[in-house]
């Protein structure tokens, strides 16, 4: 003889299956906040390790740290694009943020300047320094239009200066 469930039971057997998928579930979700929690703490620690490390950089490496970076224009008036892209890639090897690049056409300048527009005389020391620009070839110059702390001005003696 076959036994009968009868109405009460079936409902009981349903709500005790209900309740075990609801307790897997509450668990995957709490399996999921561990995870996402674990994640953002992960992401929080190497936010703070890796750019501390990226900015530990070695002296020999270029004259400025990262920390300090000097955004700078490039100006070309000496003719020779080459020999600019190449002043650039060295000091971009050295730390420095070449931010524009421009050529002047038609006109040409005889010898190569830099033009501080801070008020930090080290600064446009630093680029003269690394391109073989004499310190009396630095000018002051300030103006709260320009988005650059130096500009480095590439005249007709490109070609003797210090990458050369």
């Amino acid at each position: 003889m076959k036994k009968r469930l009868n109405h009460y039971s079936d409902q009981s057997a349903r709500a005790e299956k209900q309740k075990k998928k609801n307790h897997s579930f509450l668990r995957g979700k709490i399996f999921l906040t561990i995870l996402l929690v674990l994640g953002a703490v992960l992401l929080y620690f190497a936010a703070i390790k890796i750019p501390a490390a990226v900015q530990k950089k070695d002296h020999t490496q270029g004259i400025i740290d990262s920390k300090s970076a000097v955004e700078i224009e490039v100006v070309d008036a000496s003719g020779n694009q080459k020999l600019a892209e190449h002043i650039i890639d060295q000091l971009r090897e050295n730390g420095f943020d070449v931010v524009e690049y421009h050529r002047v056409a038609g006109r040409q300048v005889d010898y190569s300047y830099v033009v501080d527009h801070t008020v930090n005389r080290d600064v446009s020391r630093k680029v003269a320094e690394c391109i073989g620009i004499q310190k009396t070839k630095i000018y002051a110059k300030q103006a709260a239009e320009l988005m650059v702390d130096v500009s480095l001005v590439l005249g007709n003696d490109i070609n003797k200066l210090k990458p050369y």
